[in-house]
């Protein structure tokens, strides 16, 4: 279901901002 893929792709963009702020917020 397209919902389902886009909800992941959202989940993945989020979990690499969080990660890239965390990397360069120091």
């Amino acid at each position: 279901m397209w919902w389902n893929y886009v909800s992941i792709t959202i989940m993945c963009y989020l979990i690499s901002s969080i990660v890239t702020g965390h990397e360069y917020g120091h």
